[in-house]
């Protein structure tokens, strides 16, 4: 019986850090090694960015949006352009909300910064590893 508790605890403990990880990470994810693989340039371990910005942060958000908001959510492919342009805030903004829909409770502000950067990352990691976009 104590070995089925200690079980119950170490699995309960488990699924809370599971659901944290895809709710709402409480600091910027590592770069995952499957991005390079994936095709996705890799920018800064962290950052900030927006709309008018440019380098290799934006083509990584760019690449990440197209593996991870599906063409129903969002009908246009995003350029990887190395731009942050008026379509790549549309798609974040688009991003943003469905990861509300899944409890993220992050800004929707058109930008990706140290709210969105964890979740965007994590599902662009989760969408090549499962094939399940965000929306």
């Amino acid at each position: 019986m104590i070995r089925n508790s200690r079980l119950a605890v170490a699995l309960s403990a488990t699924l809370a850090v599971a659901g944290l990880a895809v709710a709402a990470p409480a600091q910027a994810a590592p770069i995952p090694a499957q991005l390079r693989w994936a095709g996705c340039p890799v920018g800064p371990k962290t950052y900030d960015i927006g709309f008018g910005d440019s380098g290799t942060a934006v083509s990584e958000v760019q690449c990440l949006l197209n593996k991870t908001v599906s063409w129903n959510a969002y009908p246009h492919s995003q350029p990887q352009t190395g731009y942050y342009s008026a379509a790549t805030v549309a798609v974040v903004r688009v991003f943003q909300t469905c990861a509300n829909n899944l409890g993220a409770g992050i800004a929707v502000d058109g930008r990706v910064g140290r709210q969105t950067l964890p979740h965007l990352r994590w599902w662009g990691q989760h969408t090549v590893e499962t094939g399940q976009v965000i929306c």
